[in-house]
């Protein structure tokens, strides 16, 4: 019986482990897939950065990125204290935008250790700092993204690939 319990384990989940196309075995080959190949296939998802536009829909037009095509988001508007303290939004239209914007921009932070948190009389957070800084950032031409296989989510199998945003036509 010992015997037994581990042959059929293996006979079952076998199919994990052969050949090529989404399985186990053939998982190391997946470095080579092209990006069309990871979008059409129903077995990996992309970890992407938020970009305004998505990334995958965007050029580079000198030091811009812009849209490919246009994208489609909500108009959100303030409703009344629906679910709980605080304000809360709906989306009660959606509009279409092109998105054209630098890819060099500036940021206040708080550098660590000026941060001091308490919460407000509603019990929400509130970050306060004592001396913000003004930071230079530039959005990268080349991410490398995670690409997770994911026929079952609780296999944590991925592999990181690079994405170059490519240039406007």
């Amino acid at each position: 019986m010992k015997l037994v319990i581990p042959f059929i384990f293996l006979l079952f989940s076998s199919h994990l482990w052969a050949g090529d196309g989404g399985s186990i075995g053939g998982f190391d080959n997946k470095f080579q897939m092209s990006w069309d190949q990871i979008h059409n296939s129903a077995v990996y998802n992309v970890v992407k950065p938020k970009l305004k536009g998505g990334i995958f829909n965007l050029c580079a037009d000198k030091n811009n990125l812009r849209t490919i095509k246009p994208v489609e988001s909500c108009v959100w508007q303030k409703v009344d204290d629906k679910y709980g303290p605080g304000p809360d939004y709906e989306c009660v239209d959606t509009q279409t935008n092109s998105y054209n914007y630098p890819r060099a921009y500036t940021r206040d932070v708080c550098p660590t250790g000026q941060q001091q948190r308490y919460n407000d009389v509603n019990g929400l957070p509130i970050i306060d700092c004592t001396d913000w800084k003004t930071v230079s950032k530039t959005i990268p031409l080349v991410h490398k993204l995670e690409v997770v296989y994911d026929p079952n989510p609780n296999t944590g199998l991925s592999f990181k690939k690079d994405y170059r945003i490519p240039n406007c036509q």
